[in-house]
């Protein structure tokens, strides 16, 4: 298996650059493929989606949110409120209007 950063890695994408020019309909445009791990991907979408001094709304249920909100942080979007109350017992299940009036209270 070929990764991101095996020296085979260009060989393997460079024929990827004409197909995608058909994907995104374009003859003179210019694609780009941007090797890089989960985590890279994870810091271009909120870099593309958010902006520093947002504030984003972020359940803490397991590692990966962790993760996220320690990105969101680390390019200065501010983090959610600070919890209050207890924390949802691990099985439980938070419904759309709970979620919903807590966003409100963040933006």
């Amino acid at each position: 298996m070929t990764d991101h950063r095996s020296p085979n890695f260009p060989q393997l994408v460079k024929p990827l650059f004409e197909d995608l020019k058909k994907v995104f309909k374009t003859t003179s445009g210019q694609t780009f493929i941007f090797p890089a791990t989960g985590a890279a991907g994870w810091e271009i979408a909120l870099a593309n989606t958010l902006s520093p001094g947002d504030r984003v709304l972020i359940y803490r249920f397991g590692q990966f949110s962790h993760l996220w909100m320690d990105l969101a942080r680390g390019q200065c979007i501010r983090p959610p409120l600070p919890a209050r109350g207890r924390s949802p017992q691990r099985d439980s299940r938070l419904g759309p209007e709970v979620v919903r009036q807590r966003a409100l209270v963040v933006f």
